[in-house]
């Protein structure tokens, strides 16, 4: 079983706060709870496996948009939630930080997707519903 421990580790981009395993080498590996914060505004708090964001987490984007869910092999990947700084919402299905399955999309201007997503885009069965109430199935 590993021995986890809690570290401050830094470089000139990032500071990383939280669990580690001391691999056969002697250097700290990210696995367990924690954050890692960067300089540019960005940060992510979460679940780590060998160095990588994996399980549940947060990811604030220097953008200001974020996203909340599972994480595999450091990408959203699973469920999660997206949320762009200008109002937009996306809450569905991940796979390789792309939406991808069935998920919901909210625009800003009040229309809205839910239905089939592929490679980050709306594609296959689905309800567009615009402003204006009309529907495009």
């Amino acid at each position: 079983m590993d021995k986890k421990k809690v570290m401050e580790i830094k470089n000139k981009d990032f500071t990383y706060y939280g669990q580690v395993i001391i691999n056969s080498s002697g250097d700290p590996v990210r696995k367990g709870i924690g954050g890692v914060y960067y300089k540019n505004g960005r940060y992510y708090e979460g679940e780590w496996v060998d160095g990588q964001r994996q399980g549940k987490g947060f990811e604030h984007f220097e953008s200001q948009n974020t996203y909340q869910g599972d994480y595999v092999k450091g990408r959203a990947h699973g469920k999660g939630t997206y949320n762009w700084r200008n109002g937009e919402i996306y809450k569905g299905e991940w796979v390789d930080g792309l939406r991808h399955g069935k998920g919901k999309w909210k625009g800003i201007a009040g229309d809205s997707y839910e239905g089939d997503w592929i490679n980050g885009k709306a594609h296959g069965f689905g309800v567009h519903v615009w402003k204006n109430g009309k529907l495009f199935i």
